[in-house]
């Protein structure tokens, strides 16, 4: 995806609204920054754009939080969000246990592992775990596995709902489906609905709620979904600030968000990525938001008629935006988009 600095953006909208783009001061700037925060936003999910589009292959199941084995004793304890299974209980010859979500290509094309004397238990960023069920466990112990992506899930052909947790880059689910629809013509929509679950924490007490697509079946499956879109709510970069994860600074024209704690270590094209994440604006928004932005600043000052021109402008570019899509890219597969000029 090609991207565009917001500098771009703000000199070019700051200069059609008359203002002078050498001397823009602090409140112009936060000014047309948030303006160009609630456009992105408008435009980014006014269509199903395909460089926004992703796809994630996972496994729907039951949400393990913990486990636990028990010295001199085969027995295994998995906790769920809702209850909590021991492997004797799990295991039968009718309703077989797959406890992963390693869905790394060379993990996959192996084949999905049942439980069988021993099994993996895996998670996104997590090492595999081997647990010789049948064995007597070497030590008593309670494992966390760790929250966000890192946790793993499990699930049984008794349960009723098949729960996957939503990435954290996304904004929303737009389709399960059985194979990766960019390899393969067969891949079939599964359905599923979207809930929000809260993530118990020790002794029953519940935290911080995650997003899931519930699905009625436990399948292998690729998830297909928007990329979140970001808000643009950083200043200008201090080295005296100590920033914390999570924060924004503006920088040499793009805005970064902070991945650590503490000061003095500026964002950088080149280096720096473990410090800082910039955030991208597609290059093909730009006419939009430049003309967007004008509009609503002239709303501001009321002049009217002025920003009701602007609006048109924006209007214009974003149909020359869908026509470049859908003409020049052809990415009518992708796309469900409908309009008639």
């Amino acid at each position: 995806m090609r991207t565009v600095p917001f500098s771009t953006i703000l000199n070019e909208a700051v200069q059609l609204s008359g203002l002078d783009r050498d001397a823009i001061t602090d409140k112009t700037f936060r000014a047309f920054r948030d303006l160009c925060s609630n456009r992105l936003a408008e435009i980014w999910r006014r269509e199903q754009w395909p460089f926004l589009i992703a796809y994630r292959n996972v496994t729907s199941g039951r949400e393990v939080y913990q486990y636990e084995t028990t010295a001199g004793s085969p027995l295994v304890t998995f906790t769920t969000l809702y209850q909590t299974f021991q492997y004797a209980d799990l295991y039968d010859t009718g309703s077989q246990v797959l406890v992963t979500v390693d869905t790394t290509p060379a993990y996959k094309n192996s084949g999905a592992p049942l439980i069988q004397g021993s099994f993996p238990f895996t998670a996104y960023t997590s090492q595999a775990i081997t647990l010789d069920v049948g064995v007597n466990q070497a030590s008593t112990n309670v494992y966390f596995i760790g929250g966000g992506e890192e946790a793993g899930f499990l699930y049984t052909a008794n349960d009723n709902s098949f729960p996957i947790r939503l990435p954290s880059d996304c904004e929303t689910a737009l389709a399960v489906l059985t194979d990766d629809p960019r390899a393969s013509t067969r891949a079939v929509e599964v359905p599923f609905y979207l809930e929000s679950l809260r993530t118990p924490l020790v002794g029953n007490q519940f935290s911080t709620l995650y997003d899931y697509a519930i699905l009625k079946q436990s399948i292998d499956c690729w998830l297909e979904y928007r990329v979140a879109c970001p808000l643009l709510t950083g200043d200008a970069y201090s080295s005296s600030t100590v920033y914390s994860p999570g924060v924004q600074s503006y920088y040499n024209g793009h805005f970064y968000v902070s991945n650590y704690n503490g000061s003095g270590v500026a964002p950088s094209e080149s280096g720096n990525t473990a410090n800082w994440t910039r955030i991208n604006i597609p290059e093909l928004f730009r006419a939009f938001l430049v003309r967007a932005i004008l509009s609503d600043y002239l709303r501001t000052e009321s002049q009217f008629e002025q920003a009701a021109a602007a609006e048109m402008e924006a209007q214009t570019a974003y149909d020359r935006a869908v026509d470049f899509v859908l003409r020049q890219q052809q990415q009518t597969t992708k796309l469900n988009m409908v309009h008639t000029y």
